[in-house]
């Protein structure tokens, strides 16, 4: 069985009960300091417009984002059956939807300005990767940003995944599935580590891309 399908049929439900509070209530200003992709999107003079987060859990991040823009459009994807009645419950200006990274067929091509993986692509499939970038890209705008807080290490490597058994955590350098396309660019990238030992297996990693495809190519500087 392949991780999505796990986690479609329950294992998003027990990780989002072993990791979610009860109390979907939050205060921005504490929400700030924990949080570095909305930290990144509150020092930006850029509004982030149309936002889709795949990987929202309950919707916590998007109803912040909403909370700050109010003229922002959020909506997110998630496994968990549990996470997604939840939040449309406890967040009713946000969309929330079950679905996974690899399949955002519902969405149209350049829906969204702000594509977020709210730390889910470390159980993602490895061989769901290029399909999640090809998804995440045909939904993004031209000129919108792609933002990444995931586990991060420079030499991808693998966990065994301790809750179930056969599932595995991968980490590495996520912002690499869109770089090698030139329309990419990486307008920042930091590492945060929890260890205050230092363990490579505790770095996480914020990633900020831009997608231009207006001169990502240039005239054959060769010809003649």
């Amino acid at each position: 069985m392949k991780q999505k399908e796990s986690f479609m049929a329950g294992e998003a439900d027990a990780w989002f009960l072993r990791n979610t509070s009860s109390d979907t209530t939050f205060s921005l200003d504490d929400f700030v300091k924990k949080d570095p992709a909305l930290v990144y999107l509150l020092n930006q003079s850029e509004e982030p417009g149309k936002v889709l987060e795949i990987g929202a859990a309950n919707g916590y991040r998007l109803a912040a984002i909403k909370s700050a823009f109010a003229d922002a459009t959020c909506v997110g994807v998630e496994p968990s059956a549990l996470a997604v009645e939840q939040g449309n419950k406890a967040y009713p200006n946000i969309d929330l939807r079950r679905g996974v990274a690899s399949d955002l067929t519902s969405f149209s091509a350049g829906q969204f300005n702000t594509v977020i993986f709210g730390f889910c692509l470390y159980l993602c499939d490895r061989e769901d990767l290029f399909k999640i970038a090809a998804e995440a890209d045909r939904v993004l705008a031209d000129g919108g940003r792609i933002i990444i807080w995931d586990f991060y290490s420079t030499v991808p490597f693998q966990n065994h995944y301790t809750p179930k058994h056969g599932l595995h955590s991968y980490k590495m350098d996520y912002a690499k599935m869109f770089l090698w396309n030139p329309a990419y660019s990486l307008e920042m990238q930091k590492t945060i580590n929890s260890d205050p030992a230092w363990h490579p297996d505790h770095n996480y990693g914020l990633s900020v891309l831009r997608k231009r495809t207006k001169g990502a190519f240039i005239e054959n500087p060769y010809s003649k």
